[in-house]
């Protein structure tokens, strides 16, 4: 037996893995560039959905008024919000270059990842581990997204890192180890979670008091700056009523959708890779090897601990889950089929391994670079339409206009320079106060402008508020305009209006 850097006993013998790769953050930084590169490749394609209108949105105001606005609904988002808020005062609000800020967290989450892999089960098995993150759909889909989903994952990577360095000996990594976990849970609250999937692991591990001890002063400092974001959370939990209860596609919903990007068989085949690597001891030994925290602890209570407990709280109690909210578990999925990948024997069948999942990844990678590829959102689309056939003078009207986040009025917020020229008639000038969305005059005022107009370009949301829709048409078709569709998307009409008169 020997003594442990905390002065507790372990076997003996050559189970640790080196705790840094031999060259330094030379491969971290590479593979955390690759991985950059990898999720800002097409981000400029697929039209932004209404998550990222939100972001453009509470970015896009003074201030001021983004914290104002903060304090009746999206407190949860606030931190993601101020960084991006600094961000787009340097860089600008297009839609793309608030992806850019995503892309490089995911550079930043394939570092930590080579880090972690190489800490707890050698350098190859990190190499490999960070390539395998970069090209998971879990990831690339984090890496073109204007939201937090990928600040979060690199958050809870670095909050492993810094861990794992503390159980080592390192006891300045407590601090950072609660200063990231806390930052976990203040960019997506739900994420805090991975604090008791830290605490199983450190119980599987069978920690000693002096661990517990210190793991509870960071665990607890980190709750105690994350409380108050909880309690915004709860006093604005009205903002995830649209979330349903889990049915009977949860299964495939959280074993496919939320790592996979939808695709069944890169799903089974990871699945049968990880779950041979977990069950069978003998298989891939790098995972349970290292001291005084194998791979195996940190991975599984991490991978599973979090979305366990957000499905049984949406089944028993207020409905929370979504896929896309817990996919910052992605990366013990990569750490274990990382390693797995690294201990086949010879090289070329590492690579052969390798090259299955990145093909198996690619029809996934190219969906999410669609230009409709966010539940269909084709605002861009709509958008050039009226750009292309507009003239100064026209006017433009957005159905339904009454506040409803699908509103297609939120393509004038995401890409304003196409309506610019326009006479928005529907437009409020009243200012809003406490939401998010913003809406319309009513309409008898919107008629009343349209009528001084000879020509008025109309987008109308045709899928989920088809009623609102229809109906308006109609009503106006029947007053003598003549309505020609110009642009038929997924969600988005665009109509060309002439008044008979």
């Amino acid at each position: 037996m020997t003594p442990t850097a905390e002065g507790q006993l372990t076997q003996a013998g050559p189970v640790a893995a080196p705790a840094e790769g031999g060259d330094g953050w030379r491969t971290p930084s590479l593979v955390g560039l690759l991985a950059f590169l990898v999720a800002f490749a097409g981000s400029w394609i697929p039209s932004v959905w209404v998550d990222e209108v939100a972001t453009i949105d509470m970015v896009g105001r003074p201030w001021p008024d983004m914290f104002d606005i903060l304090r009746h609904v999206d407190a949860v988002h606030g931190a993601y919000y101020v960084l991006l808020h600094a961000w787009s005062e340097a860089f600008g609000l297009s839609p793309v270059s608030l992806r850019i800020p995503s892309a490089i967290a995911v550079g930043l989450v394939a570092a930590g990842t080579v880090v972690l892999g190489r800490t707890l089960a050698g350098a190859r098995a990190g190499l490999v581990a960070g390539l395998v993150v970069l090209i998971l759909p879990a990831t690339t889909w984090a890496g073109e997204e204007a939201r937090s989903s990928a600040f979060v994952m690199a958050a809870s990577v670095w909050a492993a890192v810094a861990l794992v360095g503390a159980l080592r000996g390192r006891s300045r990594r407590w601090w950072a180890y609660g200063a990231l976990v806390a930052l976990t849970g203040v960019l997506f609250l739900q994420a805090f979670l991975v604090v008791l999937a830290h605490a199983v692991s450190l119980l599987w591990s069978r920690a000693g008091a002096q661990t517990w001890r210190r793991f509870g002063l960071a665990a607890g400092a980190a709750a105690v700056v994350v409380a108050p974001v909880a309690a915004f959370g709860l006093s604005q939990r009205g903002q995830v009523a649209w979330i349903q209860r889990p049915g009977a596609d949860v299964v495939e919903a959280v074993l496919v959708r939320q790592w996979f990007g939808g695709s069944r068989v890169l799903g089974l085949a990871v699945w049968l890779a990880v779950g041979a690597i977990v069950l069978v001891p003998r298989l891939v030994p790098a995972v349970r090897s290292a001291t005084p925290l194998s791979l195996l602890h940190l991975a599984v209570p991490w991978l599973l601990l979090p979305t366990a407990l957000v499905v049984a709280v949406s089944v028993v109690s207020t409905p929370q889950y979504t896929p896309r909210y817990l996919r910052y578990g992605v990366v013990p999925v990569a750490l274990l089929l990382g390693t797995g990948i690294a201990a086949l024997r010879r090289t070329w069948m590492q690579v052969v391994a390798f090259c299955v999942i990145g093909l198996l990844s690619l029809p996934p990678y190219v969906a999410e670079r669609g230009e409709h590829a966010k539940e269909g959102y084709d605002w861009s689309s709509a958008a050039d339409a009226v750009s292309s056939h507009g003239a100064d003078g026209d006017g433009v009207v957005f159905v339904p206009d009454d506040g409803a986040y699908q509103s297609p009025r939120r393509a004038s917020e995401a890409y304003p320079a196409a309506f610019r020229g326009l006479a928005d008639v529907g437009h409020d000038r009243s200012g809003r106060v406490g939401q998010v969305w913003a809406d319309g005059v009513p309409e008898a005022a919107a008629d009343a402008a349209m009528a001084d107009l000879g020509t008025v370009w109309v987008l109308v949301e045709h899928k989920a508020l088809a009623g609102e829709s229809d109906a308006w048409l109609a009503r106006h078709r029947a007053a003598g305009w003549t309505a020609t569709l110009v642009y038929d998307g997924p969600r988005t009409d665009v109509y060309r209006l002439t008044s008979s008169s």
